[in-house]
């Protein structure tokens, strides 16, 4: 803080940070704590009238001060409050699996290509859903399958009116706590109704050219063309995800490599991309040797151009507001304050769409430019302690600076990295300082030969040649980075206090030498710790156990957390694939380091499937099983190189991971040799406090009989984890009539081709009066108990 010494006077001269923080803060209050939006435009209105009347009155100043600063929290609350309210009010989500629907309306935007077919956006003209015609603002995301080993180019193009007959799909939300939530992406984007459609034909006509999103997606069109054009597929691709934003067509084992090695941050757009574009007009501008404010005009025209091309993302907007404010102030010859244009950039990205707030890219933008702007000074000041032959030397001093500059942004975005991805990537800090100029003289390249294609292709042939060149030294240097060992560590997923506690010393780190500042640090410093501390001593004195059946699609995985932090895990999900992208995270995310006790009901894929990177992930002290049941020899091999201690077990064992919870296990027995694998599901009976859970894996009629002819009520439980996916084949009237649960978890996959679970089934459930919580229609299901009863634990 060069120019103000302290606090208050930074903030003084910087409002819009002020401004910013207290609408942010408003948006986080109103997203945890829920209030009629009317009540907060009230609250909002009522306290800004006051802190009018309060400043008409110089005796009240600082009484309007305190008002005007509750009014802006109130504002992004009452902003957050009504956009939620409008959003949800738009919404639309199948009743059942097969909602029919029928939308007629033009396709807005290129179609992107999907791993199984194509997804494009339509306005709608008419949308039927279950033979009633709905109103409908918004556009909608449709989905079209290609037919299996079908090349078929896109179904449609920008501009050109479709009918589309379909089924209603699931509005996206993230199906397990933390994960990424898509479905907030594509309602920023003006999207709330999502599509799978049956069949699709376009008639030819085609939307009025003058619509500006039309005009936007047919120059991304022409500009797709012309790369594919000019390169191969691969360098193609790349081209357009560091131009544009475009990342669809890169292989996941690119996009895989970028992650590794830290370096997808160049395939959004962002800052050099803006900044780039800038120094092109003004070149352009210049050219035409026309007075200052034109040529400052045409260079603000060109990035609201660039910005509205690329899509119009947090970080492009961003880059777009801070250069154009850069740009402005030429104009006024005025000198630019980079934290208050920061500042300036959220505070408006704010007021457009509140919910940015909660985009992983805003933060991180965010977060990245704001450490550069506030470290970079003290890293220099730090580097001048180097020997002076390195500072002397341009070449040695230019990778000082570069290394300095990748060290404050990896330093920066740390904990929101690991937060959101549990991965931290080691190679970044080296591979940046090759990739980052390289990618800068790539874009440049790309830039000249798109504009040189408008007036001479045989020239932008010669740039494209020579980017060629460029772009495979990279991606080789990607790729080479990437399969060293150890290029990326996965750590577990700090909590948001972790985040706080980090940023916070980071801020005490750089005050140090402010003594008001480096107070006011030191004491959030030990509040923070407070807060950690009291939240442990809660914990223990009212301990609880959490169970969790996660959303894995058509399977089961359920962990059981003990009141003593023992855990306890039934079944592994269907697939590898799944234990990577669903289970593993969450159990890092829940700061899960072991599994004391693994259960697998039977040796079913969509039980086991999982279990093997399961394995090798993540310590697994024991690991049960059915000894009449035939496991794969993998899952043998598995336990034994993970140097898990394997059981066989049947009914009248007793597995105990501590003290808290007494697991029994009722099924299978002696008889059920010769049974069907689903009829030899381990059935286990947790017991924690006063309360129980009995998990049935597949168990069928059969099975069910023999249990309650064998232990009658013993079998009366809380919670049933309801067997076979709701399937019909089980949860019989007997069955149900001995168990006579309060809950039922149904762990079962959307629309799968068992049709599962049984509408007959969950039906006498519901007329039981046992609240029902099916995983393809509530996402994970969370219970949580004090030892007396089991409650609902909502988490999205």
């Amino acid at each position: 803080m060069p120019e103000h010494t302290t606090l208050r006077g930074f903030l003084a001269a910087r409002p819009a940070i002020r401004l910013a923080v207290l609408l942010a803060a408003g948006i986080l209050l109103s997203d945890v704590t829920y209030i009629r939006p009317s009540v907060v435009c009230a609250f909002f209105i009522a306290t800004g009238s006051v802190a009018v009347v309060c400043s008409a009155f110089d005796r009240l100043g600082s009484a309007a001060i305190i008002f005007l600063h509750i009014s802006m929290l109130l504002l992004g609350s009452a902003m957050y409050s009504v956009r939620s309210s409008t959003d949800n009010r738009l919404r639309l989500d199948p009743v059942s699996e097969s909602d029919p629907v029928v939308l007629t309306g033009s396709v807005i935007a290129p179609p992107t290509p999907t791993r199984s077919g194509w997804s494009l956006i339509v306005r709608p003209e008419r949308l039927i859903v279950r033979g009633l015609e709905i109103r409908n603002d918004r556009d909608v995301l449709v989905y079209v399958r290609s037919k299996k080993g079908s090349a078929d180019g896109s179904p449609a193009n920008s501009g050109e009116h479709v009918v589309v007959h379909g089924l209603l799909d699931r509005f996206p939300r993230p199906k397990n706590p933390g994960e990424f939530d898509y479905g907030l992406t594509l309602s920023m984007n003006g999207i709330e109704v999502v599509v799978r459609a049956d069949s699709l034909a376009a008639n030819g006509r085609v939307l009025d050219g003058s619509s500006m999103r039309l005009l936007n997606a047919r120059v991304q069109e022409a500009l797709y063309d012309w790369l594919d054009r000019l390169h191969p597929p691969e360098h193609a691709a790349f081209l357009k995800g560091l131009m544009l934003g475009y990342r669809a067509e890169l292989s996941d084992e690119l996009k895989e490599a970028f992650q590794v090695t830290g370096t997808v941050h160049i395939l959004a757009v962002s800052g050099s991309n803006v900044a780039l574009i800038a120094l092109v007009a003004l070149a352009f501008a210049g050219s035409l040797r026309v007075g200052r404010r034109i040529m400052i005009l045409i260079t603000l025209i060109s990035l609201a151009a660039y910005m509205v091309v690329t899509g119009s993302s947090p970080s492009v907007v961003r880059a777009t507001i801070m250069g154009a404010i850069v740009v402005a102030s030429g104009l006024c010859s005025r000198r630019t304050d980079a934290v208050q244009s920061l500042a300036v950039a959220a505070v408006i990205l704010l007021l457009v769409d509140p919910r940015n707030v909660f985009d992983v890219g805003f933060q991180l933008s965010f977060v990245s430019v704001a450490s550069l702007i506030i470290g970079v000074p003290y890293a220099a000041e730090w580097t001048q302690r180097f020997p002076e032959e390195i500072r002397e030397s341009r070449i040695l001093s230019g990778i000082v600076q570069l290394m300095s500059v990748t060290v404050v942004a990896q330093i920066g975005t740390l904990p929101l990295t690991a937060a959101y991805f549990g991965r931290v990537s080691i190679a970044a800090l080296l591979v940046n300082m090759i990739v980052v100029p390289l990618s800068g003289l790539v874009l440049l390249v790309g830039v000249a030969e798109t504009a040189f294609m408008t007036v001479w292709e045989g020239l932008a042939s010669v740039y494209a040649t020579v980017n060629d060149a460029l772009m495979a030294v990279l991606l080789g240097l990607v790729r080479r980075a990437s399969a060293i060992p150890y290029a990326a560590v996965d750590i577990d997923m700090p909590g948001p206090l972790t985040v706080v506690l980090w940023y916070n010393a980071l801020v005490l780190l750089l005050a140090w030498r402010t003594p008001r500042l480096r107070a006011w640090t030191v004491c959030t410093m030990f509040v923070l710790l407070d807060i950690v501390v009291w939240l442990g001593v809660v914990s223990a004195w009212r301990p609880r156990a959490e169970w969790t059946t996660l959303d894995v699609g058509q399977g089961d995985a359920h962990i059981l957390r003990s009141m003593r932090g023992s855990v306890m895990m039934v079944d592994a999900g269907p697939s590898p694939e799944v234990a990577e992208r669903a289970i593993i995270p969450w159990l890092k995310r829940a700061g899960i380091e072991r599994i004391d006790l693994l259960v697998l009901s039977h040796p079913h894929a969509d039980h086991i499937g999982g279990a093997g990177v399961l394995l090798d992930r993540i310590p697994v002290r024991t690991l049960a099983v059915d000894d009449t049941a035939k496991y794969p020899l993998w899952l043998r091999s598995s336990a034994w190189r993970a140097g898990t201690r394997m059981i066989n077990v049947a009914r009248g064992d007793r597995l105990d991971p501590d003290a808290s919870m007494r697991a029994y296990v009722v099924h299978p027995g002696t008889e059920s040799r010769n049974e069907s694998a689903n009829n030899r599901s381990v059935v286990v009976k947790v017991m924690i406090g006063g309360t129980s859970v009995l998990c049935t894996g597949d168990a069928e009629e059969e099975a069910e009989t023999l249990m309650v002819l064998r232990y009658g009520t013993f079998l009366a439980a809380d919670v049933l984890k309801v067997a076979h996916h709701g399937s019909a084949t089980g949860t019989t009237d007997l069955f149900l009539d001995c168990v006579n649960p309060v809950s039922a978890l149904v762990s079962v996959g959307w629309r799968n081709k068992f049709h599962h679970p049984s509408s007959e089934r969950m039906a006498e459930l519901r007329q039981r009066d046992v609240h029902v919580l099916t995983t393809s229609l509530v996402g994970a299901a969370r219970l949580s108990s004090d030892g007396t009863v089991w409650s609902p634990v909502a988490w999205r």
